[in-house]
């Protein structure tokens, strides 16, 4: 017999967070969340969200939430997103698939 798990954290109480259209609008546009961790010449890595990139200069809110910016031919830049699977999975959902995961996020109250 299998075990029935039943949604937890964020997911619980979803549908009276959020109307549907808002849920529909979060899910086929995520946002930009993009990671950056510079490298200094030092070794000593400064990561954060993306806040301005350029041919010239990439820049950064760190953990403290200062601003930060970056001669981009003097670091080694890295970027991250973490959304990217999620882009990817929206690509390959069928109509179907998309109205029974709405059906289903509109049924968690």
């Amino acid at each position: 017999m299998q075990k029935l798990s039943f949604p937890m954290g964020d997911l619980a109480t979803i549908a009276t967070k959020y109307s549907p259209s808002i849920l529909k609008l979060a899910c086929y546009i995520p946002g930009k969340h993009t990671i950056v961790v510079v490298t200094l010449p030092s070794g000593e890595q400064v990561k954060g969200p993306l806040a301005h990139a350029d041919d010239f200069v990439i820049a950064l809110r760190d953990a403290s939430g200062w601003y930060r910016s970056f001669s981009r031919d003097r670091v080694k830049v890295e970027l991250q997103d973490p959304l990217a699977a999620h882009r990817e999975l929206l690509d390959k959902l069928t109509q179907a698939d998309v109205h029974n995961l709405f059906a289903y996020l509109e049924s968690l109250k």
